[in-house]
């Protein structure tokens, strides 16, 4: 690829690497599981002239693994390269009993019936048609726009306040949570959710290995009314709280079951799905991802992203540490959103997130 630097693409942290041809292409995927298509996994490798750097282009299908999965396949593959033995990253070490690639490991472990759990478990995910990977032919979507957005560990602190407890995670999503829902303009009478992805790796009991390669993302909720009215550090409580139920291992057991009565799979929707063209917003968090320590051999990568166009989806978000590729990120958490265009407007003049929004 000429023409280009990595400094070029990257440097700005503002670049969109599909259109510049730096992530695998493919067709869609379908999203009924039983009528998968093209490739589950994809690498595409581009060298950039101009000053010899490369970008790693990954495309990975949800039913293979999550995200967490992909950065230990990544890992692995990247000690391979610096001569090391990927397989401890990939087996735990060679313990076949604690492999990351036994899948029935989330099958293992018992726990406590309860009548509540299960109706939690019930709750999160609602029934339909199963999903055919797209609309109808005769469905125009509206306009969407993808925002970006950048904030300091300071600012995150500010939202804080005395509430040393709150995670970052909490004060990020009551922040983008009552921002949707005024740009929205939903009414304080209304309820509205917040989904969010915890991984239950550590969570569950018995614990899975760190490496393990499936799924072993789980959702939660939280619920309130008035939530464009309250305050950041209220609904970062109510966050909090939340995440505390949702994991918990007993909970995660009781969703494990609930799913497996399930006769229909394929007519199971998560609570992703409640926020696109919704009232609801869903938030996945993938700011812990080791993606400084995947080294092939040169140090860490210069810079990552996600493709933008994927992500303008609306009421979903991911969180991600900043690009080190820009000096006034390091340290800093990136954010991107998804809203119909109508609404991204009116989200663009909220006084509270404003200031961190990047501009481009």
């Amino acid at each position: 690829m000429t023409g280009q630097s990595v400094h070029d693409v990257f440097g700005s942290g503002q670049h969109e690497a599909q259109p510049l041809g730096l992530v695998p292409t493919h067709p869609p995927h379908s999203s009924n599981t039983t009528t998968i298509e093209g490739p589950l996994f994809s690498v595409q490798l581009t060298r950039l002239l101009d000053d010899g750097g490369i970008v790693l282009g990954v495309s990975v299908h949800h039913i293979l693994m999550d995200v967490q999965g992909l950065c230990t396949v990544l890992g692995a593959w990247a000690a391979g390269v610096r001569g090391k033995d990927p397989l401890p990253r990939l087996v735990g070490g060679g313990d076949q009993a604690e492999s990351g690639m036994i899948r029935t490991l989330l099958l293992c472990g018992t726990a406590d019936k309860t009548a509540a759990v299960e109706s939690e478990a019930s709750s999160i995910f609602t029934q339909g048609p199963p999903l055919t990977g797209g609309p109808p032919p005769s469905f125009s979507l509206p306009r969407m726009q993808l925002i970006q957005l950048v904030l300091p560990s300071a600012a995150i602190d500010r939202f804080r306040g005395d509430a040393d407890f709150l995670s970052s995670n909490s004060i990020i999503s009551a922040l983008l949570w009552s921002a949707v829902c005024r740009a929205r303009g939903i009414s304080d009478d209304v309820e509205t959710s917040l989904a969010f992805v915890v991984d239950g790796r550590r969570r569950i009991s018995p614990p899975l290995p760190p490496e393990y390669l499936g799924n072993a993302a789980f959702y939660g909720m939280a619920h309130g009314t008035g939530v464009g009215s309250r305050c950041v550090e209220e609904l970062a409580r109510l966050v909090h709280y939340a995440v505390a139920a949702a994991t918990q291992s007993a909970s995660l057991r009781a969703t494990l079951r609930w799913i497996e009565a399930q006769p229909r799979k394929d007519t199971l929707h998560n609570p992703f799905v409640t926020a696109f063209l919704g009232k609801n917003v869903a938030i996945s968090n993938w700011s812990s991802l080791p993606l400084a320590d995947i080294d092939f051999g040169t140090g860490g990568p210069f810079a990552w992203d996600l493709p933008r166009s994927p992500l303008a989806m609306d009421g979903i978000a991911i969180i991600l540490p900043a690009s080190p590729a820009v000096a006034a990120w390091r340290g800093a958490l990136t954010v991107y959103l998804g809203l119909m265009c109508d609404h991204a407007d009116q989200f663009l003049r909220d006084e509270r997130v404003r200031e961190f929004v990047v501009e481009g």
